[in-house]
């Protein structure tokens, strides 16, 4: 007799010879924790496999995060999460590019020409990404307009072109922003 229950809502759940662990309720908020921080249903199950010993098949995790009672949890946790991502100021697009502007000047104070370069061909590549790079983020958390990015992104390109000219001209890096010499 091969009897099954839920092993969502039941106690345990046969599979063939194999018993699947219970999910308790902890483990369910885990999951909605999980799935609030956009892992998959694979990474979710492989996650409660290492971390918990918890073997459970991805469409039982499918489940849980599809379901009436899970659904606002996982909706206020995923806000709570984006909220977070704010505070970390190297995931905001205009912290980073604040900072590869700071590593500039700080380069280019110091007469270092090859890092002020490769800040000005970093927060290049961060403007305009390449296209060949197929591992696309389509979802950004960023506070920053289209008009300040381009303002940035000229800001940049102008500095590109003062560092090029200095370089070409053989000047020693010492030049100020005017052309002229320290």
């Amino acid at each position: 007799m091969n009897l099954q229950k839920n092993p969502i809502k039941g106690e345990f759940a046969v599979k063939g010879k194999k018993r699947l662990p219970v999910l308790t309720e902890e483990d369910k908020i885990e999951v909605c924790k999980l799935a609030a921080s956009y892992k998959s249903t694979y990474e979710i199950r492989d996650i409660l496999e290492t971390e918990r010993g918890k073997s459970v098949s991805q469409p039982n995790i499918h489940h849980i995060i599809h379901t009436l009672k899970w659904k606002p949890v996982i909706e206020r946790m995923r806000l709570q999460y984006t909220q977070g991502i704010m505070e970390v100021p190297i995931s905001n697009k205009r912290k980073r590019m604040e900072r590869l502007d700071h590593c500039y000047e700080k380069a280019f104070e110091d007469g270092n020409i090859r890092s002020a370069i490769a800040a000005i061909d970093s927060a290049r590549e961060e403007m305009e990404p390449r296209h060949d790079n197929f591992n696309l983020q389509l979802n950004q958390f960023n506070l920053i307009s289209d008009e300040e990015l381009i303002e940035i992104k000229n800001r940049l390109e102008e500095k590109q072109k003062r560092i090029k000219e200095i370089t070409y001209a053989g000047g020693t890096g010492t030049e100020t922003d005017d052309g002229s010499k320290e």
